[in-house]
């Protein structure tokens, strides 16, 4: 079952989304209503024809130059308020007005043209079709249906002040009659509104849970395929991507270089200052190294503060050439300033070879990085 509160009424209900169902319901209806009196003129000419030879023309001309000029005021306020974003607490009284606006020019078709019995009564008529026509038109804010139908009522009212005697009496019935319908009417709108109410706030709940579903498995995705601390790809898409390239160099021609990157003397940083400051190299080290790359390049931590780097269509100079340029960016950098830390590193680089496994040019790059560390470290070595 639907919830009980109505679109326009204060909101009730827990769900944050519902404001911003009401919000919607209202933003609908503005626009429903400018179109709606767009079609008023044909109301107009019935009415007209309605009355014609009931009343005098100056009567009917009177009323119409009434009307008009509350069509045009209504219409203006519209327009304005579809030109910006509005809400129920800033813009809700200029709707009202228009809506109060027009309602009293179709009840004062009562007032200005009614002459007999017969013209009243189908007047009446003619205002309780109105009532109903209007009804889906305010169905997304029933608050503005309340203002437009006591708008028209409260102009039949005031007719049946100046009528005496038997038409008195007989208005005071047809009053009553009119009273009934838009009950009856006002009682199935409220329901229906209800429904539309309960089916924006659904939809928006689901859209909001479809968007943290979303962003969960985006999240979810990244955490399985990312280091949490420096965020480059972690070791399981590293494997993905060397099982991808086994089956890329075997059977194509094209080349693939690694360099195995070791951080120098990593353990005297977080001994001297701490692991928070161990962290912090880790972190400005893979963004200064990323800064350094290509685009299609991988570049990957392969565990501790070993880090691996896939060069693609890449040939072992210029591979080496690369690690050239990383070693001596780092050597002459510091990576952070509070406190001052620089740091150096050993690369292997290795080139796949023709009928070996990439897990081969994995473990030559590996050796090779060992080799640089022998050496002296703050070097580049080639693989044998």
């Amino acid at each position: 079952m639907p919830p009980t509160a109505y679109a326009g009424d204060a909101p009730t209900h827990p769900y944050a989304s519902l404001d911003t169902a009401l919000e919607m319901g209202f933003q609908q209806c503005v626009e429903q209503f400018r179109k709606a009196l767009l079609a008023c003129p044909i109301g107009w000419l019935f009415v007209s024809w309605l009355v014609w030879g009931e009343t005098t023309q100056q009567l009917l001309l009177g009323w119409l130059g009434l009307i008009a000029l509350a069509w045009l005021a209504s219409l203006a306020i519209l327009t304005r308020l579809a030109r910006r974003h509005i809400t129920v607490a800033r813009d809700g009284w200029l709707l009202y007005l228009a809506v109060v606006l027009d309602g009293l020019a179709w009840g004062s078709s009562l007032l200005f043209l009614v002459v007999d019995e017969h013209v009243y009564l189908g007047l009446i008529v003619v205002l309780c079709g109105v009532t109903a026509l209007v009804a889906p038109v305010f169905i997304s804010h029933i608050r503005a249906y309340r203002f437009h139908s006591l708008a028209i009522y409260a102009m039949v009212a005031a007719n049946c002040l100046y009528r005496h005697d038997d038409a008195y009496v007989q208005a005071l019935k047809l009053m009553a009659g009119m009273a009934l319908f838009m009950l009856f009417i006002h009682i199935h709108a409220q329901r229906t509104a209800a429904r539309i109410l309960h089916g924006l706030r659904l939809q928006l709940e689901n859209a909001m849970l479809t968007e943290q579903l979303r962003e969960r498995l985006r999240a979810a995705k990244l955490d399985a395929t990312t280091d949490p601390l420096t965020g480059l790809a972690n070791r399981r898409v590293l494997d993905s991507a060397l099982v991808t390239w086994q089956s890329r160099v075997v059977h194509s021609a094209r080349q693939l270089s690694v360099l195995m990157i070791d951080i120098d003397h990593f353990k005297q940083i977080n001994d001297t200052y701490g692991h928070e400051v161990g962290d912090r190299v880790l972190r400005a080290f893979a963004e200064h190294v990323r800064s350094l790359l290509r685009s299609q390049d991988l570049f990957a931590r392969h565990g501790g503060e070993e880090f691996v780097i896939l060069l693609p269509d890449t040939p072992v100079e210029a591979a080496s050439h690369a690690g050239n340029r990383i070693r001596a960016s780092l050597e002459s950098t510091p990576l952070i300033n509070d406190p001052p830390v620089r740091i150096t590193v050993s690369i292997g680089v290795a080139q796949h070879q023709d009928g070996e496994s990439i897990d081969t040019t994995m473990a030559r790059a590996d050796a090779a990085a060992y080799s640089a560390k022998h050496l002296g470290r703050n070097k580049v070595h080639l693989a044998a």
